[in-house]
């Protein structure tokens, strides 16, 4: 990722991102380098910096997997491009865009300015996580502008969107996605308001709609069918009119219920076994974070609400390596009430009946699909990553050290 650094007052009184682009093409940089964590200060006393600095981070950026990023940027005036699209054009202030991006490199281009030479300016990064309910932006890595990694592979290009506009019908096809909500926003119209009769958002197939709805949504209020979803509260309340009060009412008897279930928990663990003081073997469960090859993977599924019969029940996950295929599997209760269900999967180097053939540096994904929970509150994937051992280049460094001697005298 290349980092130029603008001093002076001529990089936050831009006000287009073209004028962000021709200073980055055609102006001198006062500072140039190769940025890796998107965070840059002056140090103090920076000449020709006293009225401020501007940086711009361009290069490309791999994401590992599909999905949802946030990208916030920190500075008096910002700005962020990925892809040749304008997500955040600049203006003032501290800003964030939520992205879709594909597995792959994508094009990456980020501006922020400050007044001040002293400020800092930082852009910082979050993936999509089910397993995680907070946002938690953290600052770019090395890995994620790493372009020998296996993963630096340009990202399928989607297709542009296309619009039909007539007086009376608007139609807008692109790819599918991947979405729990989608949001119409009218940015300006002309006259008093808007009106909009009906919508319909399809699929990929036609005549397939998600939106209108099959059911009528109106007519549910109508049924005998109590609609409740994960985390309501069902309130029962009875008058006890033989049953009354000092005061002469009757009694009000009210019991509630929550409607819940459990956001379901994947996890790679691991044994270890130690010897007691008398003789017996303990053992203990452990995280799994790295193996090598021909090691042992447990994996542990958490799902109470799975729990569904007085034997040991079973549940469907999937095994993926890297990109590639998923592997179905199945996990088995450790008992019959527990909620507990494991699977041990063996990995070799080399390719054998049964076993899970892994190579240094890959990634191992443990996939399993959450029906019913409280967070988000729809059918999502929960995973847990494993990473396959790697060797490194090893470092020695010689650092300075400086021991100052105590008074001899009160020694």
């Amino acid at each position: 990722m290349t980092e130029r650094v603008f001093y002076g007052n001529r990089a936050y009184r831009l006000t287009t991102w073209d004028q962000v682009v021709n200073m980055a093409k055609n102006s001198q940089p006062d500072e140039e380098t190769q940025a890796t964590d998107l965070e840059h200060s002056l140090p103090e006393g920076t000449e020709n910096a006293k009225g401020g600095y501007g940086v711009v981070w361009f290069g490309k950026l791999v994401q590992p997997r599909a999905g949802a990023v946030r990208i916030a940027v920190n500075g008096y005036t910002t700005a962020l491009a990925v892809d040749g699209t304008l997500h955040l054009d600049i203006a003032r202030g501290n800003r964030t865009a939520d992205i879709w991006l594909d597995q792959g490199t994508h094009n990456l281009t980020i501006f922020a300015a400050t007044t001040n030479a002293n400020q800092t300016v930082t852009a910082r990064i979050a993936r999509a996580n089910h397993n995680a309910e907070q946002v938690n932006l953290i600052p770019f890595q090395k890995e994620d502008f790493d372009l020998t990694s296996p993963l630096a592979r340009p990202a399928v290009e989607r297709k542009p969107t296309q619009a039909e506009i007539s007086e009376t019908e608007w139609n807008f096809t692109f790819d599918p996605y991947d979405l729990r909500f989608t949001r119409f926003v009218i940015e300006e119209y002309l006259g008093e308001a808007v009106a909009v009769n009906h919508f319909e958002i399809g699929g990929s197939e036609p005549n397939l709609f998600y939106i209108p709805t099959q059911a009528d949504v109106l007519s549910l209020a109508n049924n005998n069918v109590l609609e409740i979803a994960g985390g309501d509260v069902v309130e029962a309340t009875y008058t006890d009119e033989f049953t009354q009060l000092q005061s002469g009412a009757s009694r009000l008897l009210t019991k509630e219920l929550t409607a819940t279930y459990y956001n379901a928990v994947v996890s790679s663990i691991a044994y270890d076994f130690t010897r007691q003081t008398n003789g017996a073997v303990s053992t203990i469960r452990k995280e799994l974070m790295r193996i090598d090859p021909g090691e042992r993977i447990t994996v542990e599924i958490v799902d109470y609400d799975r729990d569904q019969t007085n034997k040991p029940d079973k549940v469907q996950f999937e095994v993926i390596v890297n990109d590639n295929d998923p592997i179905p599997l199945e996990a088995t209760e450790n008992d019959d009430y527990s909620g507990i269900f494991t699977k041990e999967i063996d990995t070799t180097a080399e390719k054998e009946d049964g076993k899970l053939t892994v190579k240094q540096g890959d990634r191992v994904y443990l996939r399993y699909l959450d029906m019913q929970n409280t967070f988000p509150g729809h059918a999502v994937p929960r995973e847990a990553e494993v990473h396959v051992n790697q060797p490194t280049n090893g470092l020695v460094r010689i650092l300075e050290t400086r021991s100052i001697p105590g008074d001899p005298e009160r020694n």
